[in-house]
């Protein structure tokens, strides 16, 4: 599953953190406007499903959600590869 934005909670996980592991927040999920618009403007949760239920009934093993970021992900991985 390689989804783009897409719209949950999960910039609110920290709230389910024990106290212990606090220091572990992420400076995106809290300080950034872009990422919470982004967030807020993603795919809705019930549309990544669609596309993972059409994936399973194809056959298909990498699912992508937004096309368009394909060319990001090739970049990044042939950084990994390098």
């Amino acid at each position: 599953m390689c989804p783009g934005w897409v719209r949950t909670g999960i910039l609110t996980s920290a709230r389910n953190r024990p106290d212990t592991e606090a220091h572990h927040q992420s400076q995106y999920a809290t300080n950034s406007q872009n990422v919470r618009a982004e967030m807020e403007a993603g795919m809705s949760p019930s549309e990544v499903a669609d596309h993972v239920y059409n994936a399973i009934q194809t056959g298909t093993f990498y699912i992508h959600t937004h096309p368009e970021h394909k060319d990001w992900i090739r970049a990044r991985m042939e950084a990994v590869l390098e």
